[in-house]
């Protein structure tokens, strides 16, 4: 799988992240080119009610105004990204519990260790994080 998505949309959230003491979520909005091919239009940020460290509580109200404004718009939820505070950019268990339940099509996770960011977009299909491609 290939995401395509914004370089300066995604290094905004990597700067988010970088300078969070909790963990930064938000969510993709897009469209599925192609089997193979998904492109990222805009990262939407939703309220959050609660977040620490290890995970993050999105208000459901928010969701359900993204999901509206994307389809008005002519696009689709593809997923979300969040990050991971000094751990890998991998799917957790609870990463991926929630990949499944939410029917995400992709999950970007950005690990910041230290001043650095690593980010890898995971498909439910594959073992092997997606190609990433910046428009």
């Amino acid at each position: 799988m290939i995401v395509r998505v914004p370089k300066k949309k995604l290094q905004y959230f990597r700067i988010k992240a970088k300078k969070s003491p909790v963990e930064v979520f938000a969510v993709l909005v897009g469209l599925r080119l192609s089997v193979n091919l998904l492109e990222v239009y805009e990262i939407k940020y939703p309220k959050i009610d609660k977040a620490t460290k290890d995970e993050v509580f999105v208000e459901f109200g928010a969701f359900s105004e993204i999901y509206t404004v994307a389809e008005a718009d002519g696009y689709k939820v593809l997923g979300s990204i969040h990050s991971h505070l000094e751990w890998t950019n991998e799917l957790s268990e609870f990463d991926l519990k929630n990949h499944v339940k939410n029917e995400d099509i992709i999950t970007g996770v950005c690990s910041v260790i230290g001043r650095k960011t690593f980010i890898n977009f995971w498909t439910r299909n594959s073992p092997l994080p997606c190609k990433i491609e910046y428009i």
